[in-house]
């Protein structure tokens, strides 16, 4: 809070890591069956996101989750459509 107090507060999505994965990996699946985007970006998304889990820890989980709700709502499909163009 502004006065120097902490205040609990209930934000959307998955409460840590784990569960995150969880939900990542039946995302990562309906996005190779609708061949939205390919398979290797999606790993090394997975890879990242647990090497910034695994090297700075449960304490930083809120940061990484909101960093990348913004990377695959804004990011990661526009990177998708630009590759398919680059295909053709």
């Amino acid at each position: 809070a502004g006065d120097g107090t902490y205040r609990r507060i209930e934000l959307k999505g998955p409460p840590d890591f784990h569960i995150w994965k969880k939900a990542f990996k039946v995302y990562r699946n309906n996005m190779i069956m609708i061949e939205a985007v390919g398979v290797n970006q999606l790993d090394r998304y997975l890879q990242i996101m647990t090497k910034l889990y695994t090297d700075y820890g449960a304490c930083v989980w809120l940061l990484l989750y909101q960093a990348d709700v913004r990377a695959r709502s804004s990011h990661l499909l526009r990177l998708a459509r630009r590759a398919r163009e680059q295909k053709k």
